[in-house]
């Protein structure tokens, strides 16, 4: 990922896997999950997973390894994408 521009490029709707540590300064993952999309990914990331965990996280999807802060970066897309695929879907029941 180009340190210039983290959102360059960046494939929102590829399946990614979300690695959780503690903290940065352990890196033996505690959690692992997979998502369908990058951006459900960096909303559960962000939203729902502890602050704690999220220092030490790594995303992978495609052939990009995104480290906390990269995940941070690309939260307002990735927001969005999640709504809209959300509200393209239709109502659910």
């Amino acid at each position: 990922m180009s340190r210039d521009d983290p959102m360059e490029k960046f494939d929102y709707n590829a399946s990614a896997d979300l690695f959780q540590t503690r903290s940065k300064n352990r890196r033996r993952p505690v959690g692992y999950r997979r998502f369908d999309t990058a951006a459900e990914a960096i909303r559960f990331a962000v939203e729902d997973m502890p602050a704690e965990f999220l220092d030490g996280a790594v995303l992978e999807s495609t052939d990009e390894r995104l480290n906390a802060e990269n995940i941070r970066l690309l939260t307002p897309l990735a927001s969005f994408d999640c709504w809209q695929a959300r509200s393209t879907a239709g109502p659910s029941h």
